[in-house]
């Protein structure tokens, strides 16, 4: 039977979305610092400096969450992880309301909802990857691409028209999404019957082991955790922190047309559903990261390099089209060709390595931007990290598939239920 002759569990498409709104929470609590900057530093007595601490801290936590997350999906199931990582974000988020000026427990607060952050990114790539077969499942990633860019694009948006009413109601309105997105995990499906990674690593040539000790021998995991890395680093220090402020300082925007112009970029990465769509059709997973790849390296060097707003807006489209691109190509690639028991240890790889660039990204670029300029630090630092990001795209190995290692017919059976039994499609159909 041919891959593609497999289908798709109906229910899988709910489960997508469900976890596509409850991961937005993390962006969205991540993001709602940057566009009320001019309200949190009276309020809080703190510089731009600290503002970017308020961004980083988030990912600290995160950070240090990545790597027992692996080991957590792997013992508790990936359920209860999605579960406690919703609770986590809401417990933050619901604290964060009563922080009022102090700025040592809204930095608390960030580290917690950081801790569920780092929870949800480790566990919700596997869940695409054992409830979708191949011939959907670049689809199923695409779609879930989306969080981060609709979570940045609340924020960029409405943030700046909320502060005339305090930035109090910002901190509520994102404590209610977050904990609706605990109640919506809590009542969900959301482990499968069929696991469609393990029945299709049955066909490829994998090795067998799956230790940490395997996991960091790999050198496709370490390629592939740097390309994300990268990602996040430029997207989160160079682009939704500090690019409104360049656009400010050095074209005279005023900060709402700034952030407007800058969401942009996560306007289009919610075309992401679109380059996995795409995936699906050609399969080819790795040249698509090489080509995005080096739409973030265009991206960069305009956005940084050109003295009119046409040639700005140049830069933020090709930006904007990488951003729709590399999380979708890093996180199928990741699933589809590691050995089902390191897909959680690998996720757990990529997220520390994601969630590094996200914390220290946002300083090291505001560092090098207050030794030279925005412009400087953007086209040499930024400008060379998304170069090496390409180079190590090529260096990843996409797993081969076995003689005659198609899917068994058994696997189709599976996933043919009937529409009552659509909520626990069982093994045996």
């Amino acid at each position: 039977m041919r891959d593609g002759a497999v289908k798709t569990p109906r229910y899988a498409w709910a489960v997508v979305f469900v976890i596509l709104f409850s991961a937005c929470a993390g962006p969205v609590n991540m993001f709602n610092v940057p566009p009320a900057a001019s309200v949190i530093i009276p309020r809080y007595g703190i510089d731009t400096v600290a503002i970017g601490m308020l961004v980083s801290v988030f990912s600290f936590a995160a950070v240090v969450m990545a790597f027992p997350a692996g080991g957590l999906c792997d013992k508790l199931g990936l359920k209860k992880v999605v579960v406690i990582s919703a609770g986590l974000t809401a417990a933050g988020s619901i604290l964060a309301c009563f922080s009022g000026g102090n700025y040592a427990f809204f930095l608390l607060c960030r580290v917690i909802i950081g801790l569920g952050f780092g929870l949800y990114q480790v566990a919700w790539p596997p869940l695409m990857g054992i409830w979708f077969p191949e011939k959907t499942r670049g689809t199923a990633m695409g779609i879930m691409g989306a969080y981060a860019g609709i979570g940045t694009i609340v924020d960029l948006n409405v943030i700046p028209r909320l502060l005339d009413y305090g930035y109090d109601l910002v901190l509520v309105l994102s404590a209610a999404w977050s904990v609706l997105a605990l109640v919506v995990v809590c009542v969900m499906n959301l482990t499968p019957k069929v696991n469609f990674v393990e029945e299709e690593a049955k066909g490829k040539v994998m090795p067998k082991e799956s230790s940490w000790t395997d996991l960091l021998k790999t050198p496709t995991a370490w390629m592939i955790g740097i390309v994300f890395l990268i990602f996040a680093w430029i997207c989160a220090g160079g682009v939704n922190t500090y690019y409104p402020v360049y656009l400010t300082e050095d074209f005279g925007i005023d900060a709402v047309t700034a952030n407007a112009m800058v969401s942009v970029c996560s306007g289009l990465s919610v075309l992401s559903f679109a380059v996995g769509f795409t995936m699906d059709l050609t399969g080819k997973r790795k040249r698509w990261l090489i080509a995005f790849g080096l739409s973030y390296l265009m991206g960069v060097v305009l956005m940084y390099s050109m003295p009119t707003i046409p040639g700005v807006w140049a830069g933020i489209f090709f930006e904007g089209i990488a951003c729709a691109g590399i999380p979708v190509c890093v996180r199928t690639l990741a699933v589809e060709n590691l050995p089902p028991g390191m897909t959680n240890k690998a996720l757990a790889l990529i997220t520390f390595c994601t969630t590094l660039g996200i914390a220290f990204g946002a300083s090291l670029y505001a560092l090098a931007a207050d030794a030279t300029s925005f412009k400087a630090a953007g086209l040499v630092m930024l400008g060379g990290l998304a170069l090496v990001s390409v180079v190590c795209s090529f260096f990843i190995k996409e797993a081969k598939r076995k003689h005659g290692g198609e899917p068994a017919d058994e696997l189709q059976e599976a996933v043919e239920c009937d529409a009552a039994d659509e909520l626990g499609c069982s093994a045996e159909g």
